[in-house]
C-alpha cells in the first residue's frame, strides 16, 4: 500500500530523501502564414508537486505573443525558431520575460 500517490515516485530527491514532482504546463497555438514566419502564443506555468498544488499566489503562469519559422539551409537541413515574449500572470511570474528556442534540423 502506498502512502502517497504514485506519482510521487518519480522525479528527484529532495533534502528530506524524499521523491519530487512538480506538475507544469505549456501550450502554443499559430497561424501558418509561410513556413519562415507564423505568428501566435505560447504559455507556461507551473502549478506545484504532483500530489500538493501551491496555493494559487506561489504558482507561476506567463502568456504572451509568440513568432515562428522554418529556414531551409540545405538538402534536408533547417533552422526551427520560435520567441515569445511572455507577461506574467501573478506575483509569483515574472512581469516580463523573452523567450528563444533555435533548432538545427538535419
Amino acid at each position: 500500500m502506498w502512502s502517497q500517490p504514485y506519482c510521487c515516485q518519480f522525479g528527484h530527491k529532495d533534502a528530506d530523501s524524499r521523491y519530487v514532482t512538480e506538475l507544469g504546463y505549456q501550450w502554443q497555438v499559430k497561424y501558418r502564414l509561410q513556413p519562415a514566419f507564423e505568428f501566435g502564443a505560447q504559455g507556461f506555468g507551473e502549478v506545484g508537486e504532483c500530489n500538493h498544488r501551491d496555493n494559487s499566489n506561489a504558482q507561476n503562469h506567463r502568456f504572451g505573443p509568440a513568432i515562428f519559422g522554418k529556414l531551409p539551409v540545405g538538402d534536408k537541413q533547417a533552422f526551427k525558431y520560435n520567441a515569445a515574449r511572455l507577461v506574467g500572470l501573478n506575483d509569483a511570474a515574472p512581469d516580463n520575460s523573452l523567450r528563444l528556442q533555435v533548432e538545427f534540423e538535419f
